[in-house]
């Protein structure tokens, strides 16, 4: 993800996984853009890209599994079945 100015403020990759399934690690983002919701709004272009391809996300890092939880309507459509 990058900021309005162009510097980048933080990344996601997937883990890889089964064909249809993305492995969703720990977003990483800079540390000065920290608590201003860049994890989420990289989660959420990773849902994008999931529904788009029609494929599940497995969430392997603690983050992306607490997002899952805490917004289940959010990523039902999504979220590779436990």
């Amino acid at each position: 993800a990058r900021g309005a100015e162009g510097n980048q403020m933080g990344e996601s990759e997937d883990g890889g996984g089964d064909e249809g399934r993305l492995s969703a690690t720990q977003p990483r983002v800079d540390r000065e853009f920290r608590g201003r919701g860049v994890a989420e709004a990289l989660l959420d272009e990773l849902a994008a890209y999931a529904r788009d391809g029609g494929m599940k996300i497995v969430p392997v890092c603690s983050y992306v599994q607490a997002a899952f939880r805490r917004s289940p309507k959010k990523y039902q459509d999504v979220a590779a079945p436990q």
